[in-house]
């Protein structure tokens, strides 16, 4: 049986919600805001993961200028920007998933050399440029490799700072990016008349949002540097990245974090169960883009026709639409000049014996 793109994609939505047989572990000095950084870690990965799937084989164009504005595409579908940019993203997405990957939140391990900015992890050199301490006040988080000689294995830590309102557990807002999928109207918030004036720079307060920029170092920090191609340090925002030559947007990890985070705040699904009904009201329609940094609302008509393949009814049939339908509440699409209430509930239940975490979707 073939699947087409819109099939793939549901089965991200699906599938991608079962815990993985490994993942991030995190410190013992995170144990303050475990929780936060447990669930901020899982969007962080669900929004790689979903912009990894998303381009693969994507079946329609979209409005709005992101992909060109971050990684200097030519068009929001230029096939091998959008390439690149899922292979990255399923890298960040394969340093979630790995054991060897380790967040710490305070940087107490971290020995200075003198006042030289540099430090020692297990005979491993970090550098800071920072005095005192390793995040100095100053730092939002880093990332660097910690290689242990005795094994062979590298462990790849990402330290979140706590030492001071600047650091990433003392800066971050409470609540996901998913829950403008939920409720809420984000370009009240994050649109072109928005009091804020923020634009995307709106999600530079999540700490979903700082877990993946970090996540995309960790994939790869030789191909996201602290020092970009053309020499100048790493980008962070919006007005610092749309400047930047094309070669060095695609190698600074705050464009694919800003990037990956406006894709996913773009999802509209009445729920993911929905999908399996082939209901064509509401299906696939976008319900927001990103036009020179703002969000704008997407214009309802403009939407393909839902698919009825086979590969959906098969899904229907393993559970009842009763059961798919049971518990999830009714979207709430009044504008609201404030964020949506953090914490809604997740639905639980079970696909041939596997536990699935299904949060309401509404549209992609």
């Amino acid at each position: 049986m073939s699947f087409t793109s819109f099939q793939r994609l549901l089965y991200f939505l699906l599938l991608s919600q079962i815990p993985s047989a490994f993942a991030v572990s995190i410190s013992e000095d995170c144990d303050e805001w475990f929780s936060d950084v447990d669930d901020a870690l899982t969007e962080a990965r669900d929004i790689a993961a979903y912009a990894a799937t998303r381009w693969s084989g994507r079946p329609i164009p979209r409005p709005g200028t992101l992909l060109g504005d971050m990684l200097g595409s030519n068009g929001e579908d230029d096939e091998i920007v959008l390439n690149t940019a899922a292979h990255w993203f399923q890298e960040a997405v394969t340093a979630a998933d790995s054991p060897n990957t380790l967040i710490h939140c305070k940087d107490t391990h971290l020995k200075p050399i003198g006042t030289t900015g540099r430090f020692v992890d297990n005979g491993n050199q970090v550098a800071t440029g920072q005095t005192g301490n390793a995040c100095g006040g100053k730092l939002r988080g880093f990332q660097y490799d910690d290689n242990n000689p005795n094994t062979g294995i590298t462990t790849k830590i990402i330290l979140l700072c706590s030492d001071s309102d600047n650091g990433a557990l003392k800066a971050y807002k409470a609540g996901q990016i998913n829950d403008w999928n939920q409720s809420g109207n984000l370009a009240k918030v994050a649109g072109p008349k928005a009091t804020t004036g923020l634009g995307i720079n709106y999600f530079a307060s999540s700490l979903s949002y700082m877990i993946l920029h970090e996540l995309m170092h960790a994939a790869d920090n030789r191909q996201f540097p602290a020092q970009l191609p053309g020499g100048m340090k790493e980008a962070y925002g919006y007005q610092a990245i749309v400047g930047l030559p094309p070669s060095d947007k695609q190698s600074n990890a705050d464009s694919y974090a800003l990037l990956g985070c406006g894709e996913y705040s773009r999802i509209h699904w009445q729920a993911a169960m929905t999908v399996l009904t082939a209901v064509p009201s509401g299906w696939f329609m976008a319900r927001y883009y990103w036009a020179s940094s703002f969000c704008r609302v997407a214009d309802p008509p403009d939407r393909p026709e839902p698919p009825t393949t086979s590969g959906l009814k098969l899904l229907l049939e393993r559970e009842s639409q009763q059961s798919l339908h049971a518990g999830l509440p009714e979207i709430d699409d009044a504008p609201l000049d404030r964020d949506p209430a953090p914490g809604r509930p997740w639905f639980k239940r079970s696909l041939q014996g596997t536990v699935l975490r299904s949060r309401k979707y509404q549209a992609i």
